[in-house]
């Protein structure tokens, strides 16, 4: 398999093969990424095509000294953030995911919980929302969250643990 470094340097040079590849091959956990941020479907998609029709116009700008994903994910996580400063209003999470248990009872308390968390997240400022983010969802190293928010090490730590600690007193209060 081709290097991600690769893929950018030959887009670079104006290959669309190449381009093509690397949205296949990211398409997925960009749209999953501005999910996570966002909080529905349709923003999700409009932000994940946003990211790649960006990708396309930025890549001139890439640094091929450094890993492409980060880069990467720098880019939708900017974009998320601007769609969210646009808009301001968060829809609920996408209650289409049906149970496979079928107990209506605990799906609808299951989507409640999940909406409170998923509010309580969108409430941490973006600083820790996006760490919690890359790290909780994501399943992101803390290294690989360093890269993507260019932040220091120690910092990302910091956010994370800060971000925790926010979320786990909104918890508190809101479900006491």
């Amino acid at each position: 398999m081709v290097e991600n470094e690769q893929l950018a340097i030959e887009t670079k040079k104006g290959n669309q093969k190449a381009f093509e590849i690397l949205v296949k091959r990211f398409q997925q956990p960009i749209y999953t990424l501005c999910y996570r941020f966002l909080g529905n479907r349709a923003d999700a998609y409009d932000a994940s095509q946003e990211t790649f029709i960006r990708l396309y116009q930025k890549i001139h700008l890439f640094d091929t000294s450094q890993p492409f994903k980060p880069w990467l994910y720098r880019m939708a996580i900017n974009i998320c953030n601007d769609h969210y400063k646009k808009k301001k209003t968060w829809e609920n999470l996408d209650t289409s995911l049906k149970s496979t248990w079928g107990n209506p009872q605990e799906d609808l308390e299951k989507t409640q919980l999940q909406k409170i968390i998923q509010e309580a997240v969108f409430r941490l400022p973006e600083k820790y929302r996006a760490a919690i983010i890359l790290r909780h969802l994501r399943d992101l190293e803390y290294e690989e969250i360093a890269q993507v928010l260019d932040l220091p090490l120690n910092t990302v730590k910091t956010h994370i643990r800060r971000g925790r600690e926010l979320l786990r007193k909104d918890l508190k209060e809101v479900l006491s």
